[in-house]
């Protein structure tokens, strides 16, 4: 939905299974099989990508957008949601007025 996908692979690594050992021993406890089923069941396969890595891929689909406003340095004091919009306050006054907000770190 996001677009992001064939970005967000490129730098994933797909591990092939999960496994548990026990921390003393080395025993193998049990694993899952992160392969074919896996996706069947959840239409995607297992996916490890550093936070770096999917923040510069939402990034770059935010800057390919007209419909995203990318506002960097602003602290939200309040989000007024209504019916259609929500009106977003910022510290320093500023003001928005928009169909759908992320406020992130």
């Amino acid at each position: 939905r996001l677009g992001i996908l064939k970005l967000v692979q490129a730098n994933a690594v797909f591990p092939k299974q999960i496994v548990w050992m026990d921390a003393i021993s080395g025993e193998r406890l049990t694993c899952i099989d992160l392969g074919a089923k896996f996706v069947e069941n959840f239409d995607y396969p297992y996916i490890v990508v550093h936070r770096a890595d999917l923040l510069y891929a939402l990034y770059q689909a935010c800057l390919a957008s007209c419909m995203v406003a990318m506002e960097t340095n602003r602290t939200v004091i309040s989000v007024d949601e209504r019916p259609e919009t929500m009106m977003v306050e910022c510290a320093g006054g500023m003001r928005y007025d928009c169909g759908m907000v992320v406020a992130a770190d």
